[in-house]
């Protein structure tokens, strides 16, 4: 049984390895790293693109080209295309930021408002930026090309407000899936050591028998089981009127109790059989003669 014990012991032991080297977290780190590399990817280029497209514009509109107005309608779409890839990534980085202490819900919670007040408050400002272009005349309030910059700075500050709102969509999704696999796997945590806990159980029980064996083996001569499972002193089990076994010639005792042996009252008021004297055993208890340990632990006189 001691064995078996080990064996399981050891069994449940490589479990719990394997499951901590599985963990949510190292499966949310993966998710984090493999969109950040698709969005380090794409940038080069979207970045020749909108360099391009936009050195385009500013030419067409120097020169007064009629294609300017469809020239300047691209590099904007170019810029704001790229601003939304670098929303998307600046957001992505700073959850991975934030996952580095492995935070609990409640902190990630707290992030996850911080993110959506500071992009709020991003677009409040990109609103305002808009209204003061709107009020501004080119080529009259301000030279055509600031203007043309202001458009630009607008369509920047919307495509990463757009990026930001759209990673932290998913980051939303992801933190869901992620509290709960650790949920998961706090549960089957507790599952298995609570298993573990069994096992060391009865390591310890067999370990205690064993030892108890040891001992008993080398003490317990003149000590017999009867068939009712008890102990009694000598080779003897002898029925006592009320159904007990008692070693030697069962006599009742002045309380109505039997003992094998004349009775005789111990210290502690209990009666003893037996032909020695009486004795007080390790565990407190009384016997009649030298005590004798039983495979049980318990004491029989002889």
């Amino acid at each position: 049984m001691l064995h078996h014990a080990r064996s399981i012991l050891a069994c449940l032991t490589l479990i719990l390895a394997a499951s901590a080297s599985a963990s949510a977290y190292k499966d949310l780190q993966r998710l984090i790293e493999g969109r950040a590399q698709q969005y380090t990817e794409r940038r080069p280029a979207l970045e020749q693109r909108t360099q391009q497209s936009a050195a385009i514009a500013v030419r067409s509109i120097q020169t007064i080209e009629p294609s300017a107005a469809q020239a300047l309608d691209t590099a904007l779409a170019d810029t704001r295309q790229l601003s939304y890839l670098h929303g998307r990534y600046q957001t992505l980085w700073a959850l991975r930021q934030h996952m580095e202490k492995k935070p609990p819900l409640i902190a990630s919670e707290v992030w996850l408002q911080q993110q959506v007040a500071a992009i709020k408050a991003k677009m409040a400002a990109a609103d305002s930026a808009e209204n003061d272009v709107r009020r501004t005349a080119p080529g009259k309030d301000v030279p055509l090309i600031t203007w043309v910059g202001a458009i630009e700075r607008l369509a920047q500050d919307r495509g990463y407000n757009e990026g930001a709102v759209a990673e932290l969509s998913l980051i939303n999704e992801d933190l869901r899936a992620y509290y709960a696999a650790r949920a998961e796997e706090h549960e089957r945590a507790v599952r298995l050591r609570t298993a573990l806990l069994i096992a060391l159980a009865a390591t310890l029980s067999s370990q205690q028998a064993e030892t108890r064996d040891l001992g008993v083996d080398s003490v317990a001569n003149g000590v017999t089981i009867c068939p009712d499972g008890t102990y009694v002193g000598g080779k003897t089990c002898n029925m006592t009127p009320n159904g007990r076994y008692v070693g030697g010639t069962p006599q009742m005792t002045p309380n109505g109790d039997y003992v094998g042996g004349k009775p005789r009252i111990a210290p502690d008021g209990s009666y003893v059989g037996g032909s020695g004297k009486v004795t007080m055993c390790p565990d407190g208890t009384y016997v009649g003669g030298a005590c004798k340990m039983t495979p049980r632990g318990t004491y029989v006189g002889n």
